[in-house]
């Protein structure tokens, strides 16, 4: 073959013809190399009686054939390279063998039942899908990229489904053996959801960058797989990711949090999912739900890894999409700062002794809404605060403080028999304990009044320490003889309370649970059609503002580019909006042109 590739290169030297070789040789060489390779090819492509697509000479698989061609492949480029071919030629003939034995079956390699993209993806056969994606991605052009992409993009898909067939089924479950999924149980199922979706991204993107050479194509799959399963409204995928997220922040992933390497593989999967969800307004609102409960409670709340995330964030979304999130962090730290500037000063010495006392401010714009609070202090609580609102009002003359004394919590030295038990509750627990044992014996009508608050939340507040398992510091007492009385499933309005001096505890420091409406949130589900409709008639009035005057499609344009940041807007709701700010003089159409619109100062 060597001599008659330089037998017809010679002739046309001699004859002054240039094309003499490329006429009469390569022509009919490539065509009947061509031929060859599909023919090969057939005889190694074989139907079992299955169905499936297999390869292999007698009856082989997906991967002996990928071998098979990697090795027919090596061995006729070398060929290629002794026959001292024109360039031309070569990338004529590579081409033509690539073609036929790889670029027309690569679909059915791809899809292949048995061996595929996704059943070796699914039973860890990287060594092999590398192979395939070593064979594929020698196809000329974006072809067989383009083809191994929509196959990605396809398992991943089907994989992300199945994981939420799987949560689905789970809450099924639990909805047949009980009468209402708590919101713990169903939090759960959805953490461990968003758990499963983002391991699968992480090991998909070592898969992209350890076996498929980095390939951004195949990237690009994975990312579209993962928006078409994870942006289905009915899915409420953004709550489950920021479940997740509070896992992650508050440490209790036990398994990563243990791990600063992992911890911080984790966090960035975590936000490159974050990244592929379509409701982001959803999650911020779960989010700051979540963040306000770490923040409040200073043993869940880790400022280094929660500021490594609001950055990572930011850099994704932008500084105004989580500037409520970074102001909430700044309040804590900032009222640290002014509690220690407040025991020092001599407003101060009006706290009791014995006592400290810290405040947490937080600015009620960025945090959630929270109900008005009935409570009545204690007079030694009474007494710090009305201290501390005076210290605060004299350096911040246009704030007004509301004391929400719910979120808050207290620790006080009880005495039991056994031995003094330094307890940890909530303000309201605390101050009943305080109450009780420093009267003797209360009432529940007596505590209702001192407490300030309606028969069901006091009620549910004396549950909690009368109740509980684990927590009965109340003992129901006869007023008359003074005799314990056994422990009811219900409490009356004069039943009389004191301290259960034989409560015992193997802790001598621990922390009760809260009573059942302790945090009284005012909406733990976020408002999403309010706060979409008030973002898209800020982002309107902005760009009107900054530009005074624009062209409707324009706006509309501008208006979905800057939403998107938070949701992906209906052109609808935008135009909606445009008119609803048209009736409140926000906006007025041109006299002569209708398609125009003004900014009104």
């Amino acid at each position: 073959l060597k001599a008659a590739t330089q037998f017809f290169a010679q002739i046309g030297q001699i004859a002054g013809i240039k094309s003499t070789f490329e006429h009469d040789f390569e022509q009919y060489f490539i065509s009947d190399t061509t031929r060859y390779f599909k023919e090969k090819s057939m005889s190694q492509m074989i139907t079992n009686d299955g169905g499936n697509s297999a390869a292999g000479g007698g009856g082989g698989t997906v991967v002996s054939y990928l071998r098979w061609v990697e090795k027919i492949l090596a061995s006729e480029e070398a060929l290629m390279r002794d026959l001292d071919l024109s360039d031309k030629c070569v990338r004529n003939l590579h081409a033509s063998m690539l073609n036929e034995l790889v670029a027309n079956q690569a679909k059915v390699i791809l899809d292949d039942d048995f061996q595929g993209l996704g059943v070796l993806l699914n039973n860890n056969q990287e060594e092999e899908a590398s192979l395939m994606y070593r064979i594929i991605s020698r196809i000329e052009g974006t072809k067989g990229m383009d083809i191994m992409k929509d196959a990605y993009e396809r398992f991943t898909s089907k994989t992300v489904d199945a994981l939420f067939d799987g949560a689905d089924e789970q809450l099924e479950a639990e909805k047949a053996t009980k009468k209402k999924i708590s919101v713990h149980t169903e939090e759960k199922i959805l953490e461990e959801l968003a758990y499963k979706v983002v391991e699968f991204y992480t090991t998909q993107r070592h898969v992209t960058q350890t076996r498929f050479a980095k390939s951004e194509v195949l990237f690009t799959g994975l990312i579209c797989g993962l928006r078409r399963s994870l942006n289905f409204e009915s899915r409420n995928f953004p709550h489950a990711l920021a479940v997740l997220f509070d896992a992650l922040l508050r440490r209790s992933l036990h398994d990563i949090a243990t791990k600063p390497v992992e911890e911080s593989l984790w966090i960035d999967s975590s936000v490159a999912v974050f990244d592929c969800i379509e409701a982001k307004d959803v999650f911020l609102g779960h989010s700051k739900t979540k963040l306000a409960k770490r923040l409040l409670s200073s043993k869940e709340f880790y400022g280094d890894i929660e500021r490594s995330v609001l950055t990572k964030l930011q850099a994704l979304q932008g500084k105004s999409v989580i500037y409520a999130l970074k102001v909430m962090v700044s309040d804590v730290e900032n009222g640290e700062v002014l509690s220690r500037d407040f025991k020092t000063s001599p407003l101060a010495n009006r706290v009791p002794n014995n006592t400290q006392f810290n405040v947490k401010l937080l600015t009620a714009n960025h945090w959630p809404s929270y109900v008005e609070d009935p409570f009545v202090p204690p007079p030694a609580l009474a007494s710090c605060i009305s201290a501390f609102t005076q210290f605060y009002e004299s350096t911040h003359t246009t704030s007004t403080l509301t004391w929400r004394h719910y979120l808050g919590s207290a620790q006080a030295s009880i005495a039991f028999d056994k031995q003094p038990k330094e307890v940890t509750g909530t303000i309201r627990q605390i101050s009943v304990l305080s109450m009780v044992d420093e009267a003797g014996r209360l009432t529940m009508h007596d505590l209702e009044k001192r407490l300030g608050l309606d028969g069901r939340s006091t009620t549910s507040l004396i549950a909690s320490l009368y109740m509980h398992k684990y927590f009965k510091m109340l003992d129901l007492v006869n007023p008359e003889t003074g005799d314990i009385l056994p422990t009811r499933n219900t409490i009356k309005g004069s039943d009389t309370f004191q301290i259960n001096r034989k409560y015992a505890f193997k802790q001598r420091k621990f922390t009760i649970e809260p009573e059942r409406d302790g945090g009284l949130v005012e909406a733990k589900e976020p408002n999403v059609s309010a706060f979409r409709i008030t973002q898209c008639d800020t982002t309107i009035v902005r760009i009107m503002k900054s530009q005074q005057s624009m062209k409707y499609n324009e706006l509309v344009e501008r208006s979905v580019v800057l939403l998107s940041k938070y949701f992906k807007p209906p052109v609808a709701l935008i135009k909606k909006q445009i008119e609803s700010l048209m009736e409140r003089n926000y906006l007025r159409r041109d006299d002569e042109d209708h398609k125009t619109f003004h900014y009104v100062a």
